[in-house]
């Protein structure tokens, strides 16, 4: 599977229902992370109804990730772009436990492991993903978006980087 998302393997993804092709003030195109590339079915999204759906349209990227969220950023900025849309800053949330303990931490995850009970590695790796305080951020971003919105106001300079090396920013 890693080998698929280095390679950016498309994902099979359903039909969208008729209430994504309705009329919006702004779109958030959330995902996480492959291996540095913008997910699987966020790929086959982009590619099959990429154009219809972004073309012309405000699309506010929000990427989850352990750390490693430049490539995909780049990447999803461009691939929107390519479909028209009007790219409005960004949200991104990184896992808030620093290098190399989130790593270590998602492979024992991945394995079947609970690296946040150990005592020795659930000192530098007290929960597998997000924080409580960025889900706090979160919400206050997304309360910004909506005035902004009701305002009228840009959305451009609106961005939100969570998580980095243990330290919440904006």
């Amino acid at each position: 599977m890693m080998l698929l998302t280095f390679l950016r393997v498309r994902m099979p993804i359903q039909p969208l229902p008729p209430v994504c092709w309705e009329d919006y003030d702004l779109i958030v195109l959330a995902g996480p992370t492959w291996s540095y590339n913008p997910s699987g079915p966020v790929l086959s999204l982009l590619d099959r109804d990429g154009a219809r759906l972004f073309a012309g349209r405000q699309v506010l990227p929000l990427i989850s990730c352990r750390g490693y969220w430049r490539m995909h950023w780049l990447s999803l900025r461009f691939q929107l772009a390519r479909c028209g849309a009007k790219v409005v800053g960004k949200m991104i949330f990184a896992h808030p436990s620093k290098e190399p303990w989130r790593t270590i931490g998602v492979f024992l995850k991945l394995a079947g492991r609970v690296p946040e009970r150990s005592p020795w590695l659930g000192r530098y790796y007290p929960r597998y993903g997000h924080s409580r305080e960025q889900q706090e951020e979160a919400f206050a971003f997304g309360a910004a978006i909506g005035q902004a919105l009701q305002g009228g106001d840009s959305l451009a300079n609106l961005s939100c980087i969570s998580g980095r090396a243990g330290q919440g920013g904006r």
